[in-house]
């Protein structure tokens, strides 16, 4: 996956919010099973194997841009492999398309959230791409109601051990109350 993975990252669009991340244009093998795993099996090569990738789509990047994208490349690398060019690997997409989304960053909800942020924590709110797929995407393609992320720090994000820093939920209760004062013109 890392050939795939480096192609995304140069050709893949990143919009400016994404710029700063780490890896804004992420390629993951977040599985891989092969064989039976159990002590009473005895040892044996799997005649099978499973991956599930996963990458993330950048706003305006179609289903089926991305996912030429992938099956260009891996036809291109079976053919080239002395078993796969024989067997080629079979794939389903056993999750919902979900598309990357973006909104302008002078939209008015972004400068409302800023401002709320900089009245409760005295300092600007980092705004950035979230580099993670979500439903967000529903409001600002298919509503007039705009969507953003905002939320608390933390970690482990649907683990078992998943939390979130109690400072940060409490100034982002802060941060929403008056979020909602102003957005909604209260006096």
């Amino acid at each position: 996956m890392k050939l795939f993975r480096d192609k995304r990252r140069k050709d893949a669009p990143v919009p400016k919010i994404y710029q700063e991340d780490e890896d804004p244009v992420p390629v993951y093998l977040t599985k891989l099973q092969a064989g039976e795993f159990s002590f009473r099996v005895p040892i044996a090569i799997p005649d099978t194997c499973k991956l599930e990738v996963y990458w993330l789509a950048m706003p305006g990047e179609s289903k089926e841009c991305i996912d030429e994208e992938f099956f260009n490349f891996l036809n291109d690398w079976c053919k080239k492999d002395m078993f796969f060019s024989k067997n080629p690997p079979r794939w389903e997409s056993p999750y919902r398309w979900m598309p990357g989304t973006k909104m302008n960053e002078n939209h008015p909800i972004i400068q409302t959230v800023k401002q709320a942020g900089e009245d409760v924590v005295h300092r600007s709110l980092n705004i950035k791409g979230a580099p993670y797929p979500c439903d967000l995407f529903v409001f600002n393609l298919y509503g007039d109601t705009p969507g953003i992320i905002l939320g608390p720090g933390g970690g482990n994000a649907h683990g078992e051990d998943e939390f979130v820093i109690i400072e940060d939920l409490i100034q982002l209760t802060g941060i929403y109350a008056c979020t909602a004062v102003e957005w909604c013109g209260v006096e």
